[in-house]
C-alpha cells in the first residue's frame, strides 16, 4: 500500500502545501470558509489537472462494478474522475469492500462562494474511541467492541470546474491494521444495502401479512443463499422503523390512512377521541360498501370486544351481521381504549350516525354489563338477546353440576311455551335446590333475552351465540399479531375485509350460474323458493321443506301434515 498524490501539471509548479493558494490566478474561486462539520481551510483548483479520459470516467455504480479494483495498482486508480462526490464514494467504497474494509465520508472544504470542492472519505477504523464509552461502569449491556484504531488511509477527491469533474487528489492506501476475509466483507454495515427494488417487494409482501422473517427467507431463496444477500434482517427491519419514524406517530399515521381512504370513497366513515396526553382514545371506522350492507342486512346485530390483536393490547369491536348467504357480513370496526359503558355508547352512537340513523331490531352479546347498559341507551326499541354459550357456561361455573346443565340448556333452547318453560323452571329448582340461589335468581328476570319460550316472534337470523364474532376473531388473528401497529393493523383489516367480500361475490355466482336440481316431489313450490333464495340459503331450507311439509291430494284439497 501507498501514498499517492495527483502530479502538478507543467504549466504551474509550486512548492505550496496541499490546499495552498499559489496565486496562479486560476479563475476558480479561493478562500477561507468556516461551517459546522466542514474544514476551515484553502482549496486550489490549479496544478492538479482532470483526466478527462473516456475510459477512465466513472458516472454510476455501474460503471464502477466494471472495474477490476481487486488487481489494480494505486496509480491506475489515480486515473480515474466521477460525475460527483456521491459516485466518488461509491468508487471508494467498492475498492474498500474488496480490500477487507469499509469507507465512510469526511468532512469537505467550500470555497468562498460556499461551494463544495473537495471531499475527504476515511478508513473505517480511523479515529479513536472517546475514553468515556471505555469506561467499567454497570451496564444493561456488554460494551460494543472496538473498531476505532487511528488508521490514517483517505480517500480525497477535488473538483475541476472546467469539466465539472472530480478527480482524485490524493489516495493514501497505507492501514495500521489487518482486513477482513472476503467471506466477511458483505458484513460491514456500510456495505449492507437496501435497493429500492427490495424496499418495494419487502412493503408489497408485508401488505400481503407475509412476515419479515420469511420475507427474507425469499430473499435469500432468490439470491441464492443467505450469504450472498447485500443486506441482513436487522437491515429490513431498521427499514421498516425508518418508515414509521418518518411519519410524525403511528396513531397520526393511522389517521392518514383513513383519510386518504376517503379520498378512494366518498362514503368512507370514521370517528376518533384523544386523551388528554392526545395519544389516541377511541377509533371507529367503516367503508362504503359496509354502510351499504348495513342498509340492506342490518336488522341483527352481533359484537364482542377481542383481545391480543394490536401491540397496544387495546379491545378490537367487530360489528356483524348476516347477508344473503348467510355469511358473516361486516358492519363497522372499532378500538376502543377502555371497556367502559361511556365507551360502548360513544362507539354505538358513531355507529348509529354511520348507518344514517338505521336503527337496528336486534342484537346478541356476551352479556357484558357495558354493552348491555350502552344498548339500552343507543337502541331503546331494540330487542337484546344474551349469547348462549356464554350462558351455558356461566351455568357450568355457577351450579358445577353437569346434569344441571343439560336440563338448563334444553329449557333455554327447546320451542316451548311460556307455561311449559315456568313448569321446567320450577323442576329445575326444586330437583337442585336452588331456591334463593342468586345467579337463578338473575337469570330468571333476565328470561326475555335468553329463554326461547320468551323471545319467540322476534328475528335473530339464526343467531343464539356470539360464536360467529368469535371465528371473524379467530379468522382476522391470521392477518394480524401483537406486533402490530395501528397502520399495519388497519392495512390487514382492510386486506382481510376484501378477502371477505371477494367470497361473497364467488357465492354470488354460484347462484347466479345453472338451475338447481329440483329433489322433492313439490317441483313448483321447491322451484319458486329456488328462484327466490340464494344457492346456500336454499340448501338450508329444502331439507326443512321435505321434513315439514307433506301434501297430497284429497278431494280437490292439499292436506298439509306436520
Amino acid at each position: 500500500m501507498e501514498n499517492f498524490q495527483a502530479e502538478p501539471s507543467n504549466e504551474l509548479v509550486s512548492d505550496a502545501p496541499e490546499g495552498f493558494d499559489n496565486g496562479s490566478g486560476s479563475g476558480s474561486d479561493i478562500g477561507n470558509i468556516s461551517s459546522g462539520d466542514e474544514d476551515v481551510g484553502e482549496s486550489n483548483n490549479e496544478g492538479f489537472p482532470c483526466n478527462h479520459d473516456v475510459a477512465t470516467a466513472v458516472d454510476c455504480m455501474v460503471d464502477v462494478r466494471k472495474i477490476n479494483l481487486k488487481e489494480m495498482s494505486c496509480e491506475e486508480i489515480m486515473r480515474y474522475h466521477f460525475l460527483d462526490r456521491e459516485v466518488a464514494f461509491m468508487f471508494y467504497n467498492w475498492y474498500a469492500c474488496l480490500h477487507g474494509f469499509a469507507g465512510r465520508r469526511s468532512r469537505n472544504v467550500r470555497n468562498v462562494n460556499g461551494q463544495i470542492v473537495q471531499q475527504t472519505f476515511l478508513c473505517h477504523r480511523e479515529g479513536i474511541r472517546d475514553d468515556r464509552y471505555n469506561k467499567t461502569v454497570i451496564r444493561k449491556g456488554e460494551h460494543k467492541p472496538t473498531s476505532r484504531c487511528g488508521c490514517q488511509a483517505k480517500f480525497q477527491v477535488h473538483i475541476d470546474f472546467k469539466s465539472d469533474r472530480w478527480y482524485i487528489k490524493y489516495f493514501d492506501d497505507v492501514h495500521n491494521h489487518s482486513f477482513l476475509d472476503s467471506k466477511y466483507e458483505g458484513m460491514l454495515p456500510v456495505h449492507r444495502t437496501m435497493t429500492n427494488h427490495d424496499k418495494f417487494q419487502m412493503k408489497t409482501m408485508r401488505k400481503s401479512g407475509i412476515p419479515t422473517s420469511r420475507i427474507y427467507g425469499y430473499f435469500a431463496t432468490q439470491a441464492g443463499g443467505y450469504e450472498k444477500l447485500d443486506f441482513t434482517k436487522r437491515d429490513m427491519y431498521n427499514e421498516q422503523l425508518k418508515e414509521r419514524g418518518s411519519k410524525s406517530s403511528d396513531a397520526d399515521a393511522a389517521l392518514e390512512f383513513l383519510k386518504g381512504m376517503c379520498t378512494r370513497d366518498d362514503m368512507m366513515f370514521w370517528k376518533h377521541t384523544l386523551n388528554v396526553d392526545g395519544s389516541l382514545k377511541h377509533l371507529f371506522w367503516c367503508d362504503g360498501e359496509s354502510r351499504m350492507d348495513y342498509s340492506l342486512f342490518g336488522d341483527v346485530l352481533a359484537f364482542d370486544a377481542t383481545y391480543r390483536k394490536i401491540k397496544y393490547n387495546t379491545p378490537l369491536v367487530i360489528f356483524s351481521g348476516v347477508n344473503h348467504h348467510n355469511k358473516s357480513v361486516i358492519f363497522g370496526s372499532a378500538i376502543v381504549g377502555e371497556e367502559t359503558e361511556d365507551s360502548y355508547v360513544w362507539l354505538l352512537e358513531n355507529f348509529l350516525e354511520a348507518m344514517d340513523g338505521k336503527c337496528l331490531v336486534s342484537v346478541i352479546t356476551d352479556g357484558d354489563l357495558s354493552m348491555r347498559n350502552a344498548i339500552g341507551r343507543v337502541f331503546p326499541d331494540a330487542h337484546h338477546r344474551l349469547c348462549a354459550w356464554h350462558l351455558i357456561r356461566n351455568a357450568t361455573s355457577n351450579v358445577k353440576n353437569l346434569q344441571f346443565v343439560v336440563k338448563f340448556k334444553r329449557c333455554m333452547l327447546d320451542d316451548i311455551d311460556v307455561d311449559e318453560f315456568d313448569r321446567r323452571w320450577e323442576e329445575l329448582l326444586h330437583e337442585f335446590g336452588l331456591y334463593g340461589n342468586r345467579w337463578m335468581l338473575e337469570m330468571y328476570e333476565k328470561r326475555d333475552k335468553w329463554a326461547t319460550a320468551h323471545i319467540r316472534g322476534k328475528f335473530y337470523a339464526g343467531f343464539w351465540t356470539t360464536s360467529r364474532c368469535e371465528g371473524l376473531h379467530s379468522e382476522f388473528g391470521k392477518y394480524v399479531n401483537v406486533l402490530s401497529n395501528f397502520v399495519d393493523f388497519l392495512n390487514q383489516f382492510f386486506r382481510w375485509l376484501n378477502h371477505l367480500r371477494y367470497k361473497e361475490m364467488q357465492m354470488d355466482y354460484v347462484t347466479s350460474f345453472g338451475d338447481t336440481v329440483l329433489q322433492t316431489p313439490h317441483k313448483c313450490l321447491e322451484r319458486s323458493v329456488a328462484n327466490l333464495y340464494t344457492r346456500s340459503v336454499f340448501h338450508m331450507f329444502r331439507p326443512m321443506l321435505e321434513r315439514a311439509v307433506v301434501a297430497r291430494l284429497s278431494q280437490g284439497v292439499i292436506v298439509v301434515q306436520s
